[in-house]
């Protein structure tokens, strides 16, 4: 491909962290979930493998001239509860690369290099209990930071106040995701990297001439953060021969409290590509790597944070206490209860949760205060998956762009 694509870097960025999310809904052996996930992510990126089961696509022109020329170099690799038996998906994560990055409003141009790959890892799945109520709710015990760069693990532990002042962690569910994405590999027929790890694939490339940008949204948002973190952290890095390493996570809540907020903000600070520090205009606010990028109308960014402060931009930071009045007074008793079982759920871990540095996104809110706990939910979701997705960046009012790429299944439970 020749011609620049239409959707800037960050977009084609947030284009490849959507795809990892299209296994929703679908049960099914990790082996077809995988060979189906390939075969969808072949609409819209080149790929080299031989699924047994499902045929492969070739990418649109739509897609083409929205994201540009990008290739599967790594993947899909697809996580459920047991290989042999039938479930939905727990984790899914792929690398993409494009060896010419470009755009057609030049946003582009002062990239580290036109070499990007790019880690995408999947959001929580919505009908997977592991991940509500493990990765993304295990938030009453922690793990320390130092002691998990030195052993991936999720051993959760409850500490003292001075504990939390004095050393990093990060909750359990995070470890327990950021575990489970190292010790994923693609299966056989995936290429020439089956069977390799992510750090083995990173720690194998020619990183000379090249950047690394890992993305996720939603619980991808917090994990993403925390493996990038990792990545950078362990002896030797399986990354630090790249020209730039960045991360792009979207409507994450936090993983950690301050001290790791603070570790990860003094490797991975925020800035806009060709900047030294963040860039902040109205509409364009996604146009910075590294931020956690959060629609203020959207629950989920809220979690598990038990203090505010000023964020990067300016604005505060989002908290747990302001959930039950997000979408205005008098809401359903139901949520006032949900808001405060989650809050002794993350003040009984010892650590104050802090949200890693963020960017505000200009949201819109419900256009009527919900009434019930079904409406609740229903702005919930909205604001927290489509506020993101089927919208114009460009607009003032909204916060997501307009994706020409395969959407997850709405439809529940599909089997394969």
């Amino acid at each position: 491909m020749t011609a620049p694509a239409s959707f800037d870097v960050y977009q084609q960025i947030f284009a490849l962290s959507w795809l990892s999310n299209n296994l929703k809904g679908s049960i099914g052996f990790r082996d077809d979930l995988e060979e189906k996930l390939y075969c969808i992510l072949s609409e819209s990126l080149t790929v080299h493998g031989t699924p047994k089961k499902f045929e492969p696509q070739t990418p649109s022109e739509v897609v083409l001239d929205a994201i540009g020329d990008w290739e599967l170099v790594w993947g899909p690799s697809v996580l459920t509860p047991d290989k042999d038996t039938e479930g939905e998906t727990e984790n899914a994560m792929f690398v993409a690369r494009c060896t010419n990055v470009q755009a057609a409003d030049g946003s582009d141009k002062d990239l580290p290099s036109k070499d990007m790959y790019v880690v995408s890892i999947a959001a929580t799945n919505p009908y997977s209990v592991p991940d509500w109520v493990l990765e993304d709710g295990a938030v009453n015990t922690v793990v320390k930071w130092s002691d998990f760069l030195t052993e991936p693990n999720y051993d959760g532990t409850k500490i003292t106040q001075d504990e939390n002042n004095k050393d990093a962690y990060i909750s359990q569910g995070t470890a327990m995701g950021v575990t489970k994405l190292l010790g994923m590999t693609p299966p056989d027929w995936s290429g020439p990297n089956a069977g390799t790890s992510l750090v083995k694939f990173l720690s194998g490339l020619d990183q000379s001439n090249s950047m690394l940008v890992l993305c996720g949204h939603s619980l991808a948002g917090a994990l993403s953060p925390a493996l990038a973190l990792y990545l950078k952290s362990i002896a030797p890095s399986p990354v630090g021969g790249f020209r730039d390493v960045c991360v792009y996570p979207t409507a994450g809540a936090t993983p950690g409290n301050r001290n790791f907020a603070d570790a990860y903000s003094a490797a991975y600070p925020p800035h806009a590509f060709g900047q030294s520090d963040v860039v902040i205009e109205e509409g364009k606010e996604y146009r910075n790597v590294n931020a956690r990028l959060w629609n203020h109308y959207d629950v989920v960014p809220h979690a598990w944070a038990l203090l505010s402060h000023e964020d990067i931009d300016g604005n505060w930071s989002p908290m747990m206490e302001s959930i039950p009045t997000l979408y205005g007074w008098g809401l359903p008793e139901d949520v006032v209860r949900a808001v405060a079982a989650a809050t002794a759920r993350a003040t009984a871990s010892g650590a104050v949760y802090y949200t890693l540095p963020g960017i505000r996104l200009s949201g819109k809110p419900p256009e009527d205060a919900p009434t019930d706990l079904a409406g609740y939910l229903s702005d919930l979701g909205t604001e927290h998956v489509e506020a993101y997705v089927r919208n114009s960046w460009a607009s003032s009012d909204t916060v997501g762009l307009i994706l020409p790429l395969p959407l997850p299944d709405s439809e529940p439970k599909k089997k394969l």
